[in-house]
């Protein structure tokens, strides 16, 4: 069997996994965004696809919103105030 796996990233939880499927014979491919300096690629390397402008857009959007949410944010802005 041929099996497609897809996440944002090949981590390394998902070793035993590959190896065994692989084991048994089946052919294993991971479409991922990024890759990990940690992972381990002895049984399957990952294609790494690149992400579309509108998941770009979602990731920045998030990443702002997170950015307002943030303490550490909040504290610059009230050291600016005080300023």
């Amino acid at each position: 069997m041929r099996i497609l796996f897809t996440a944002p990233r090949y981590h390394t939880n998902q070793v035993p996994i590959v190896k065994g499927l692989l084991g048994k014979g089946h052919e294993v491919r991971y479409f991922v965004v990024f890759k990990g300096a940690s992972e381990e690629y002895t049984f399957c390397e990952p294609t790494v696809l690149k992400p579309s402008k509108g998941m770009l857009r979602q990731t920045g959007k998030q990443k702002k919103e997170r950015m307002k949410k943030s303490p550490f944010m909040e504290a610059i802005l009230f050291r600016k105030c005080l300023s």
